[in-house]
């Protein structure tokens, strides 16, 4: 979250509590990690978070691509015309949208 936006997602791995790699998805129905520790782990993760490229979309955007450990986990735009970061739609869409799923702790 950057001012009240969603500007990223990264997933975390269900099983390990640990940042899962860009694309890579796991189904578990057991939580190794409660909501409060997977905060966590982003949080200590922000850090050491790396640029590994940055490219220009078609709308006149910058997709900057970050990679943790050398795995790309994410990415995030910034605005072609005021260098501001974006906020991602998909990733706000995806958090304000209620689940069905049912998971064990």
């Amino acid at each position: 979250m950057l001012d009240g936006n969603i500007v990223s997602k990264v997933r975390i791995n269900p099983l390990t509590g640990e940042i899962m790699p860009k694309g890579v998805k796991i189904n578990a129905t057991t939580l190794s990690a409660s909501p409060e520790q997977a905060v966590n782990i982003v949080q200590q993760a922000l850090p050491n978070l790396e640029v590994t490229s940055v490219s220009l979309d078609k709308h006149g955007n910058w997709k900057v691509d970050l990679a943790l450990k050398k795995a790309l986990i994410t990415h995030i735009k910034v605005n072609g015309t005021n260098s501001t970061i974006m906020p991602d739609a998909k990733a706000t869409k995806d958090a304000t949208q209620p689940r069905n799923t049912q998971v064990q702790r």
